[in-house]
């Protein structure tokens, strides 16, 4: 689903469906009439006017299908939690203390279909394109969606915990770890959401500089959700942050816990953190090409799951760790 997302954010199809309908809308367009009459609403927004006055019919379904394919997911995802759930809370093979988890995760995917069509209707007046800020509200929900589902999923296999869990200070190290990891991907979404992985193609440097030119004269609020060049400054800067740091995470980790899964984890996570950041330069002098966007996703993704793994397993350790 959040690939998916990231596909239709990429071939910019966002927009291609101009209105809600979390019922009928399931149904794409039947036969010519329908199609062209999809077609006639999209006409009518500023993207279509002033960017993509290009496009006919033929041009238009390519990028409607990336997004009733985004939404069609996003409808499933409902049924296939939904009713296996209600199947087993009818069952009573619900343990009392995931049954208000379930529920509260089933709440979280209807916000986040309304979250979308808000995120969507930014874009159907006076822009060209969806607000970047609100997209980040909606992939900010997506993984919110994915650490507390992978979440659920682990507390449900392993049953009620009983061990006291890492010392504190192991505890808050981990939760660091996963937290840059969620700024990071956040400030990616801000950066696709501004096209900003178009400019400043050169690295290390950004044009021949360290740090971009930024006008301070239009507001600390549109730099910092607006500006391409800061918002992808930052994004640049927050990697560096995540390399180092979880590098040395991983490397005392392995000094000092004796549990081969923790190890595991937390190696993987920081080999991918670098993997993640080779895929990051690469995207960013191929001018954000589509493929290297995709791959980059999807290591995040692939980040995310493994950070809440390991923040569960810790979570769950117990005298796992040396404490010298």
């Amino acid at each position: 689903m959040i690939l998916v997302g990231g596909a239709t954010r990429l071939t910019d199809s966002g927009l291609s469906i101009t209105e809600w309908k979390p019922v009928t809308g399931a149904i794409p367009p039947l036969g010519d009439a329908a199609w062209q009459q999809e077609f006639e609403k999209y006409q009518k927004i500023p993207e279509y006017s002033q960017i993509n006055a290009h496009m006919d019919l033929e041009d238009f379904k390519g990028i409607y299908w990336w997004e009733w394919i985004h939404r069609f997911l996003g409808r499933l995802i409902g049924v296939v939690f939904f009713v296996p759930f209600v199947i087993l809370l009818l069952r009573s093979e619900v343990p009392g203390r995931l049954i208000w988890r379930c529920a509260g995760l089933l709440g979280l995917g209807a916000l986040q279909g309304g979250i979308g069509w808000w995120m969507v209707s930014s874009g159907l007046d006076k822009r060209v394109d969806v607000a970047p800020e609100r997209l980040m509200i909606h992939l900010g929900m997506a993984l919110v969606i994915l650490v507390l589902t992978l979440w659920t999923a682990c507390e449900a296999l392993a049953g009620q915990g009983r061990g006291r869990g890492a010392p504190q200070g192991w505890r808050v190290a981990t939760s660091m770890v996963f937290g840059v990891i969620i700024l990071q991907c956040l400030l990616g979404a801000l950066v696709a959401g501004n096209d900003a992985g178009t400019v400043y193609n050169d690295w290390p440097l950004m044009n021949g500089h360290i740090a971009p030119y930024v006008d301070w004269s239009k507001g600390i609020g549109f730099v910092f959700f607006h500006d391409q060049g800061m918002v992808q400054f930052m994004h640049r800067i927050v990697a560096y942050v995540a390399l180092i740091g979880i590098t040395a995470y991983a490397i005392i980790v392995a000094q000092k816990c004796m549990d081969d899964e923790i190890r595991l984890i937390s190696t993987s996570v920081a080999t991918l953190v670098w993997v993640q950041g080779i895929l990051g330069v690469a995207t960013l002098v191929s001018g954000a090409q589509i493929g290297f966007g995709l791959m980059h996703q999807f290591v995040a993704v692939c980040l995310i799951i493994l950070a809440t793994l390991l923040m569960w397993k810790v979570a769950r350790a117990d005298r796992d760790f040396r404490l010298r």
